[in-house]
């Protein structure tokens, strides 16, 4: 039903007036939980407003705990199959950094960070607050902007051979979907 009542909105060009409601509905709902957050974490950047709507709800402690929690998971996950020290670890569809920016404390062990998204704002906003991870705008189609076989790569759909190349011999690759 959802889907059929986008595609309305789409056809008829109001998406982009009935984004914006939601986005000002979200924002009203969550202000004060917000506003709390950031008084409690002053230490914590924060990508603006709309970058979080536009990527996981508009909820601060949301949009910072469940990155954490899926960094760990990542950990967990991939940590059966291989020693993660020192390795190259790349989040492709970053987005502004939710998972990659814990990254660094959760796995650690002299491993390299980078992250890639087609948004070049995302990228701008994470290349000046995540400063423990390097970033780097990618085109929708490959190729990405690493060279071949130096990276493990997580969160990316597997459906080119340009991705297989991009991870090592012994590297491991899984894909995610929210």
């Amino acid at each position: 039903m959802k889907q059929k009542i986008a595609r309305i909105f789409r056809v008829t060009g109001i998406i982009f007036f009935v984004d914006l409601l939601r986005y000002r509905y979200m924002w009203l709902k969550n202000r004060k939980k917000n506003k709390q957050f950031l008084v409690e974490n002053p230490g914590i950047a924060l990508p603006g407003p709309y970058m979080i709507y536009e990527t996981f709800r508009l909820d601060y402690q949301r949009y910072y705990e469940k990155g954490r929690e899926t960094a760990e998971w990542v950990k967990e996950e991939v940590s059966p199959f291989m020693e993660l020290a020192s390795r190259d670890i790349l989040d492709w569809g970053c987005g502004p950094g939710r998972v990659v920016r814990h990254l660094p404390e959760v796995i650690g062990k002299g491993c390299r960070f980078y992250g890639s998204d087609y948004n070049a704002a995302y990228i701008n906003w994470c290349s000046s607050h995540i400063p423990a991870v390097t970033f780097s705008k990618n085109d929708l189609n490959p190729p990405l902007p690493y060279g071949d076989k130096h990276l493990i790569s997580f969160m990316f759909f597997p459906y080119s051979p340009t991705f297989r190349s991009v991870a090592t011999g012994s590297g491991l690759m899984s894909y995610t979907a929210c």
